[in-house]
């Protein structure tokens, strides 16, 4: 849960008296690791209403003059809920009008916050898309600047098409200005930023009809809504990777013995796994030399059991035959026990 039973306001006088508070001098910003960025705004023309309010950007877009009415989407992984808070794919003609809040959602990425000085640099992920007049404006990428004192900018990355001809922002230069930004303590590590009320800082983004430095605050509501920011700034909980172990079993071969030879189980640790796994393989073993099995077993690691006649004694060279595992590994091995073994330790000194 993002939410605590208890928060703490920081408003613009509290951040210029926190300068007498010496525990908070200083204070590095804290790093952002998750969060969200919600874009709210009405969908609503009213031209009965007086010219001041009830016309939002939104719903000029999804609004009939003269032309088809336009619409609205999201794309590169964006969100888009209604008034209810359910998801919406597109906004568009046959949307309901109405001063309810639509909301677009950007994912935060990474940036700073320091909600005691009031600032924050916050980049995010995501596209929102106004297509109207045979034009779509495409806002990717918000980056959201706020200063002390609760102003600053946000701008973005994308573009504006018109007639297939697409002119990229400069994600450097801001889209928007932004006042009125309030900081809010929701538990020790996530902050929510409210009040972000845009103005246009760019005339040719939205047309000559919401000229830069007018556009937005002056009308009721904004034109152009209002930006929120829930920031996550605990440190994440590394991811653990459970790496598969091959399990080894302990297996009970039965071998075929004359009546009057009983099989007896022979085991013996080898130098090295002879299969390159600790798997459980099954194996037969030979003199080496001889074409005749002397028994049956397996092999976990470098642990072989056998079951040979009684009375067999493993000395020399033997070859065990895999039955089974994995077709990549060799189908045979040569091992040596006793007086063998000893010889071939010697020789590789």
């Amino acid at each position: 849960m993002l939410r605590s039973t208890r928060s703490v306001l920081i408003t613009s006088a509290t951040v210029a008296a926190l300068g007498a508070i010496p525990a908070l001098a200083g204070a590095a910003p804290a790093t952002v690791y998750g969060g969200a960025t919600a874009w709210t705004t009405a969908n609503v023309y009213d031209l009965a209403s007086p010219s001041t309010t009830n016309r939002t950007w939104l719903g000029y877009v999804t609004s009939a003059f003269g032309a088809p009415a336009g619409n609205s989407t999201i794309a590169d992984g964006a969100t888009l809920s209604g008034p209810t808070g359910a998801p919406v794919s597109i906004i568009d003609g046959t949307t309901l009008k109405s001063l309810d809040a639509y909301t677009y959602g950007y994912n935060v990425a990474a940036g700073t916050v320091d909600p005691e000085a009031g600032t924050l640099d916050v980049t995010t992920t995501g596209t929102v898309k106004f297509e109207t007049h045979g034009e779509t404006v495409a806002l990717s990428n918000a980056h959201v600047v706020v200063n002390a004192g609760g102003t600053g900018s946000i701008s973005f990355g994308g573009g504006k098409t018109t007639a297939g001809v697409t002119t990229a922002y400069d994600a450097a230069t801001p889209l928007f200005t932004v006042t009125g930004a309030t900081f809010r303590r929701l538990s020790p590590s996530v902050i929510e930023v409210t009040g972000l009320a845009p103005t246009v800082a760019k005339t040719e983004v939205f047309g000559v009809a919401y000229p830069a430095g007018v556009a937005g605050p002056n009308r009721t509501p904004n034109v152009f809504g209002e930006f929120r920011l829930t920031l996550d700034t605990s440190t994440p909980t590394p991811k653990v990777v459970e790496v598969p172990v091959e399990k080894v079993v302990e297996k009970t071969v039965t071998v075929t013995q004359p009546v009057d030879v009983p099989a007896v189980r022979t085991v013996r640790t080898l130098s090295a796994r002879p299969f390159a796994t600790s798997a459980t393989v099954d194996v037969t073993i030979r003199k080496s030399g001889s074409t005749t099995v002397l028994g049956e077993g397996y092999v976990a690691g470098k642990k072989l059991v056998v079951f040979l006649a009684k009375g067999t004694k493993l000395d020399g060279k033997y070859v065990l035959s895999r039955q089974s595992g994995s077709k990549q590994l060799a189908k045979t091995k040569t091992v040596s026990f006793g007086a063998a073994k000893q010889g071939a330790k010697k020789a590789s000194k």
